[in-house]
């Protein structure tokens, strides 16, 4: 009798074994045609984005002939809406490319300042129409560290852009540079700003992929009237990680938000030029420092 049984036991193990396999193999095939579908649509919609993008320049500019300023600020919001959707575009990417394993960053010795003040001279355009002011202490003498500045400088315009937008207007958006004070072996970037900051429950899951701040928790409109994909800090956070750094935030309600992260300092006695480091999914680092 103990021998039936375990017969049949073992058979209907063997049978749910397989139906699991299976189902695996089909959340597999889903997961793929998932990929392959952000993909394709990123790359459709970049190509008219760039059009409308560079045919409202032009009219703006008044090279096919004369405007009025209230179609001049017509014209702006359509660039602006086009901005919007290509760092969504982007986004979507940078993700598929980060599921794949396809994205990767050069790492290489770089003086990160440089990095700043390219992406604060961008995002000053931004702020004016806020009227927010972007100021900058980059400390000196700061080593130079190991990074793609590339990447870094679509971290920082992320973090940037996201303070301007969650500031009410003649807010204060400020960004330091320093040697970090518990790690020497690394740099700290700090982005401030005096928004409407982030309630103790959405930081908790801030960084979380698709991840949206739930309007309720914020009394300021300025916080519940912006949307996103809510990818941004994500792919933020998965970028550090890949520089072998951390990414943090701090935040009060209605008070402001500060968001740092860390990135190693170069060694200059290894001799170490340059490498290139694929993401691997299983070995990122997934935690997060609040």
């Amino acid at each position: 009798g103990n021998a039936v049984e375990k017969f049949h036991l073992r058979k209907a193990i063997e049978s749910q074994t397989h139906r699991l396999e299976e189902k695996n193999r089909e959340l597999t095939r889903k997961h793929d045609e998932i990929q392959r579908f952000y993909q394709t649509v990123s790359h459709e919609l970049k190509t008219p984005l760039t059009s409308i993008k560079e045919f409202a320049c032009i009219l703006q500019e008044g090279i096919s002939g004369d405007i009025n300023d209230e179609q001049k600020e017509y014209l702006q919001i359509i660039k602006d809406s086009c901005m919007q959707m290509a760092n969504g575009v982007n986004d979507l990417l940078d993700i598929t490319r980060l599921e794949t394993g396809k994205l990767r960053v050069e790492l290489e010795p770089n003086d990160v300042g440089s990095v700043i003040d390219k992406v604060i001279a961008a995002m000053k355009v931004i702020a004016k129409y806020k009227s927010i002011e972007i100021t900058a202490h980059i400390e000196e003498s700061l080593p130079d560290v190991y990074m793609d500045p590339n990447r870094v400088e679509q971290i920082l315009t992320n973090l940037i852009n996201n303070a301007i937008k969650f500031t009410d207007h003649h807010g204060r958006v400020y960004i330091t540079a320093e040697v970090d004070l518990d790690k020497s072996e690394y740099v700290k970037i700090s982005v401030f700003d005096n928004g409407c900051g982030i309630s103790p429950k959405d930081l908790e899951n801030i960084f979380d992929r698709l991840y949206q701040v739930n309007p309720e928790q914020n009394s300021n409109d300025t916080c519940t009237s912006l949307g996103g994909l809510g990818l941004g800090l994500n792919i933020c956070r998965e970028l550090v990680n890949l520089h072998d750094g951390k990414i943090m935030v701090k935040s009060l309600v209605n008070k402001g938000s500060e968001f740092c992260f860390t990135l190693p300092v170069y060694d200059k006695d290894t001799g170490i030029n340059s490498i290139i480091q694929e993401v691997n999914l299983d070995t990122l680092i997934k935690e997060q420092a609040l």
